[in-house]
């Protein structure tokens, strides 16, 4: 009977079958009314409904003992038969939990989504403590986090998932991770995902499974706006870049390139000069998938507003590694269009630059050389004397000129026959003075041999 009138308060909002409200007549009233009368029970569960009015019986042998009560046909509802199962799960061995686990997610279908919070998933979390079933335990886990509000997230879901996001083996487990990345952007508060899930990406790029790796390559960029800058330089590119240079999986490399030009426009303008530029000469493959990658990275990188690439790194850098790769014999003739397209339009803008620079350096030349000359007229006109009366001091010219240069012509010529005389002199004591001391020094010998 008990059991009947617990059933009746949780579909009547905890409310008795008989309300005597305390008082004894009342009770005793409805007491007699029970003989002849069972209550109402038309908002309990249709599948319950013959059952419970069994037990709220006023005979005691109309009521059915609880093994006759579990044997009714609600209690063979699927979702009835997992909550049993959860209870007895831990006797199971791993094949038949794996089994159970891969059908639970129809059966939470069915299921509120309270018990799904408060009943099962603590039963999935106490299976985390075995790597091996955490694969099969992992999917479920996120089936009910599909249907939680942030706070039910982050208070009961978030905690249990944090201890799991530091298991790499089976690489199962972290590539659900990534699968269900989406979600946890929308769930997760800004701060736990910087410190436990961008962690979590840098360490499944070093796992060696190509599909992890190509699913990690693919979730990063959605998370690009959270790493900072000291950590894009020093943990997730590097990661990235080595990647691309060791593996020998084709679609990997390219994948590496396809996310590293996603990244391009979260990144300042030195770290590509300083990283991404260098980088891509040393990629060892000149196949034609990796070669269309190498030029979406360039092409992104001289489209992009704040990437400005100078003549001299595309002249010295770029130029001497792409233009090898116009002779590629591997390359369809689209490929090949799209290549010779990005080197000439490189080569265009060195000449367009290096031309404005060399007329700036021209006019910047000609305009010192014009201010030269006239500092050099000022000057000379300031002492009285111009560039054409110094020349004209050497050449003889027609007497075509003013009466007042003619003073100055000749006090030119005066010094210029002054100079000619001194220096005739001292040609002369040249060739005199050596033939003078000689005879000095001849003269006492030819004394003394007489």
């Amino acid at each position: 009977y008990s059991s009947g009138v617990l059933i009746f308060a949780i579909y009547n909002k905890g409310n008795a079958p008989l309300q005597s409200n305390h008082e004894w007549s009342t009770y005793k009233r409805n007491l007699q009314e029970m003989k002849y009368n069972t209550p109402k029970i038309s908002t309990v569960d249709a599948a319950l409904r013959d059952p419970v009015r069994l037990l709220l019986s006023f005979r005691p042998e109309d009521r059915p003992d609880e093994h006759e009560f579990l044997k009714i046909e609600y209690f063979n509802d699927v979702g009835v038969k997992t909550l049993n199962y959860l209870d007895s799960l831990f006797q199971w061995d791993n094949l038949q939990k794996s089994q159970f686990y891969k059908g639970l997610p129809q059966i939470m279908e069915k299921l509120p989504h309270r018990i799904c919070l408060k009943r099962i998933l603590p039963c999935l979390v106490k299976d985390c403590v075995n790597p091996v079933m955490i694969p099969f335990v992992l999917p479920n886990i996120f089936y009910v986090c599909e249907n939680c509000t942030k706070d039910e997230f982050v208070n009961h879901i978030l905690p249990c998932l944090k201890p799991i996001m530091k298991v790499h083996e089976p690489v199962q487990v972290p590539f659900i991770f990534l699968q269900k990345m989406e979600l946890l952007l929308k769930l997760a508060p800004l701060e736990d995902l910087k410190s436990d899930i961008l962690p979590m990406l840098y360490k499944t790029l070093e796992l060696d499974s190509k599909p992890v790796q190509e699913t990690c390559l693919s979730v990063i960029p959605s998370l690009a706006t959270l790493v900072e800058g000291p950590s894009m330089k020093n943990a997730l590119l590097p990661r990235i870049k080595r990647l691309c240079l060791s593996t020998s999986d084709l679609s990997v490399r390219v994948k590496c390139l396809v996310c590293i030009g996603k990244l391009i426009e979260y990144l300042d303008r030195w770290l590509v000069l300083d990283d991404i530029i260098p980088f891509l000469p040393q990629i060892p493959s000149k196949d034609p998938a990796v070669i269309m990658g190498i030029l979406g990275v360039y092409r992104i990188i001289l489209s992009h507003k704040k990437m400005y690439i100078t003549k001299e790194t595309m002249a010295l850098s770029i130029l001497p590694f792409l233009i090898p790769m116009c002779i590629e014999n591997t390359l369809t003739l689209n490929q090949f269009n799209v290549l010779i397209s990005i080197v000439k339009e490189m080569i265009n803008s060195v000449e367009t630059e290096h031309r404005a620079k060399l007329q700036q350096l021209n006019e910047q030349h000609r305009s010192i050389s014009n201010s030269l000359t006239l500092e050099n007229g000022t000057t000379t006109k300031s002492n009285g004397l111009t560039n054409e009366f110094q020349f004209e001091s050497y050449v003889e010219k027609p007497s075509m000129q003013i009466s007042g240069s003619n003073e100055i012509t000749n006090n030119l010529s005066f010094n210029y026959e002054k100079s000619k005389y001194n220096y005739n002199l001292y040609l002369i004591l040249l060739i005199i003075l050596p033939i003078f001391f000689n005879l000095l020094l001849i003269t006492p010998f030819k004394s003394v041999s007489y």
